[in-house]
């Protein structure tokens, strides 16, 4: 909710963004293409696409009777879950791995991973759904 909305110039959002809080780490590639398709342009500079107050409501909130859909699942699920993600993800992860519908593995990298090692992460999905 807190975070800049709005900034001068595509290249100050870059400047301002790239390695700093969920964006540390990310590639220049996966940077440049948040840069390119999160922000529109205004009158007075470049701003994000999805206003704070809605994003926080969408990190803020899940669907209703969460884990007793999830516990009814039967359709092979593959989770792949970061070293470095938030702590609350791994144990829900191996809450689900109790469900023979669900395997995880770990994988290198921050909650943002993808964005992180975009090639490794599409040649994981690939072998990990391939084999």
């Amino acid at each position: 909710r807190e975070r800049t909305q709005q900034w001068e110039s595509r290249e100050e959002a870059f400047e301002s963004l790239y390695g700093h809080g969920v964006f540390k780490g990310w590639s220049k590639e996966a940077m440049q293409a948040y840069i390119d398709y999160a922000l529109y342009d205004a009158i007075d500079g470049v701003k994000l696409k999805c206003e704070g107050k809605i994003e926080s409501k969408i990190f803020g909130s899940y669907p209703k009777h969460l884990w007793l859909r999830l516990e009814q699942m039967e359709t092979p699920c593959k989770i792949l879950v970061a070293q470095r993600s938030f702590p609350f993800i791994a144990r829900s992860v191996e809450r689900l791995e109790a469900i023979p519908a669900y395997s995880s593995a770990t994988v290198p990298g921050g909650h943002c991973f993808m964005q992180e090692d975009p090639v490794s992460a599409v040649k994981l999905i690939k072998q990990w759904f391939l084999d």
